[in-house]
């Protein structure tokens, strides 16, 4: 009799348990579940244009910590500015060989570029990129390996003459161009132009 009754006790005690158990996970989720409505309504009430943390980073910065060795050897540190190229600084150069790659979006307005370049008898410092108006969007490093490069345009030692940098477009489409800074010289000379749009 004694074991019958423990039997049912210990049967009674695990149902409870394991009403319990259902009452816990069934409270969890639904603590689960409003956060994620919480945390979505928070998203939807921030401003679609709210800039990203990839957006805030300095472009220089960035051009450091990705090729510190082409950063040091150019002068942008010291010389790259912000704001607006005086058109006279800017020219073109027929002699120039080169071609503006690619634009690629990163993040929101962050961008990337690449490209390639050959100036006869005159040596790049680093590249800037600018808008239709002159307007400085990004800058770049020169010297990155372009294997096969010299084969393809029959010149010697040129395989080091690709370019790299990150600009930031703010509009739904631009006309972006790439310069060469001169090394030892406030001068621009064009080398490519890209026209970007964004896409849907």
């Amino acid at each position: 009799m004694k074991s019958k009754f423990f039997k049912i006790a210990f049967i009674i005690f695990n149902a409870l348990l394991f009403v319990c158990l259902v009452f816990l996970v069934k409270s969890e989720f639904q603590n689960v579940e409003s956060k994620k409505e919480a945390s979505q309504e928070t998203q939807s009430k921030a401003p679609s244009n709210a800039p990203s943390e990839v957006e805030e980073v300095d472009i220089l910065s960035l051009l450091n910590s990705e090729h510190s060795d082409l950063f040091a050897e150019s002068s942008l540190q010291a010389s790259f500015k912000e704001g607006s190229l005086a058109s006279s600084k800017v020219s073109k150069d027929s002699k120039v060989l080169g071609n503006f790659d690619d634009i690629t979006n990163l993040n929101g307005n962050l961008f990337v570029a690449s490209g390639w370049l050959f100036l006869e008898k005159l040596e790049t410092d680093y590249i800037v990129f600018v808008d239709k108006d002159n307007v400085v969007l990004g800058a770049g490093v020169f010297g990155i390996n372009r294997e096969g490069l010299s084969e393809a345009l029959g010149i010697k030692n040129v395989d080091n003459n690709g370019w790299v940098g990150y600009l930031k477009i703010e509009s739904n489409e631009a006309k972006v161009y790439a310069l060469s800074k001169l090394r030892d010289k406030d001068e621009y000379i064009e080398v490519g132009k890209f026209d970007y749009s964004r896409k849907e």
